[in-house]
């Protein structure tokens, strides 16, 4: 085995090991920073991965990084991800690049010689400049797409005549000897479908698909693991053993204590309050009046607990 494709292995490795403590261990690390997961705001500036670590925006200085890039945010700025050298795994997390009022711009460059594994999580739209795809695959270059759970992934070129030539009309620039695989049904209840335009391609007919500038990737894989956490409940939700995707979203407190006139209700799961007291009900009825009635006493029998209440009030006020 070289040393290229051992790399993809231990990196994707890692990446299973950090779904499997999402679900199990625990359940807020694949959302926070980790020592083998960064996360990165596209917001920030363009991003630069390289072999040996990233760096962002006008930054000169590079932070050392051998492990998973998790990013995320949205920007209508000049801002791209460049991948300039060696294999990597990334996660793109509701990622919206948008560049189309731009004169340039490619959203995500995959250099020559270098590899993606791209991660998808939710809604994600990568929209390219004039003249540009929305994403570049340089001289043998890979990028492999997986989806998870259900979201879409969006891109879009945007076709422009320079010097006479029509650029940008691929939604996915393929260079020599450079590949890209894309979500794979794993059976015939899943669902990954190709758009491009109003036509709709299979993963295989998308793979040798040029010249579309606009290319929608739907997917919605039903889970095929067998291990689950704790059934979800109204404090954590469910997850695979396995593979660490959520199988059921957290559910709906359930009422058990009702609210009363001095206590708010509670949830007969896990005891949460639930709101705020109900309050007393009745009338107020005067008591007697002092200071030649500039302040009023007053009583109420609560019409829920009847409790007896008294206040005085100012009656100037």
């Amino acid at each position: 085995m070289d040393k290229r494709n051992f790399k993809r292995i231990y990196i994707a490795g890692i990446a299973a090991g950090l779904f499997l403590a999402q679900a199990f261990y625990f359940p807020g690390a694949y959302a926070g920073e980790s020592e083998d997961l960064v996360c990165l705001d596209i917001s920030k500036g363009s991003i630069y991965i390289t072999d040996t670590g990233y760096r962002v925006g006008d930054s000169t200085t590079e932070t050392a990084f051998d492990g998973i890039y998790k990013i995320s945010g949205n920007t209508r700025e000049a801002y791209e991800i460049h991948v300039l050298e060696g294999d990597h795994v990334m996660i793109m997390d509701h990622v919206s690049i948008d560049q189309r009022t731009l004169e340039d711009g490619c959203p995500l460059t995959v250099a020559q010689d270098c590899g993606v594994e791209l991660y998808l999580q939710g809604d994600n739209a990568l929209f390219a400049g004039a003249g540009n795809g929305a994403i570049s695959l340089e001289e043998d270059s890979y990028l492999d797409i997986s989806g998870f759970g259900q979201g879409i992934l969006s891109l879009m070129a945007y076709p422009a005549n320079i010097d006479g030539d029509l650029e940008g009309i691929s939604a996915i620039d393929v260079g020599k000897d450079a590949k890209i695989t894309y979500p794979a049904a794993l059976d015939t209840e899943d669902t990954v479908a190709m758009y491009t335009g109003d036509n709709r391609l299979t993963p295989e007919k998308a793979k040798t698909y040029e010249g579309e500038p606009y290319l929608q990737i739907r997917y919605s894989i039903r889970h095929h693991c067998t291990r689950f956490s704790q059934e979800a409940d109204c404090t954590h939700a469910q997850y695979c053993l396995e593979c660490g995707r959520e199988v059921a979203p957290v559910k709906p407190h359930v009422m058990g204590t009702p609210a009363t006139c001095t206590e708010p209700a509670h949830c007969g799961v896990c005891g949460c309050v639930m709101g705020e007291p109900s309050g007393h009900k009745g009338v107020w009825k005067l008591e007697r009046e002092l200071y030649d009635g500039k302040v009023r006493q007053e009583s109420m029998v609560c019409t829920v607990c009847h409790e007896t209440l008294y206040r005085t009030v100012n009656a100037e006020e």
